[in-house]
């Protein structure tokens, strides 16, 4: 597994990553990125999305792990959030394996496919990191 430097790839609050493998290196099949930030509150809600067929070799933990830090250390964002569907069970396990806490689920948060979908919130607060 490589490591992910923040420097070289933030770009406009979006992470752009290359998978692991070279066949999958023309097209797009992962994205991290802040999906709405309060400034005044310096929160920032990041949604992410990684294409089955490149999971299970830890990228989106590690492209979380990078974005929280960055944006932490240079004491940009005090509070960061996700929202995740209670169905999705790999992106809730993500949250939970950078640390995020769980704060609880909103019932019938979001509409995707014809189908409301609960929503569990997790948050990091930048002075634990």
């Amino acid at each position: 597994m490589s490591q992910i430097n923040p420097e070289s790839i933030l770009v406009n609050e979006y992470i752009w990553l290359k998978p692991p493998a070279k066949e999958y290196s023309q097209a797009l099949y992962n994205v991290i990125s802040f999906n709405r930030i309060d400034s005044a509150n310096k929160t920032a809600y990041i949604g992410y999305w990684l294409d089955s067929r490149i999971q299970g070799h830890g990228i989106m933990t590690q492209a979380l792990h990078a974005l929280t830090k960055y944006y932490a250390e240079g004491r940009i964002i005090k509070r960061f959030v996700i929202k995740c569907s209670t169905d999705n069970s790999k992106s809730n396990q993500v949250a939970k394996r950078c640390g995020f806490s769980y704060e609880g689920t909103l019932k019938q948060a979001e509409y995707l496919n014809g189908i409301y979908h609960d929503q569990n919130i997790y948050a990091l607060i930048s002075s634990y990191l």
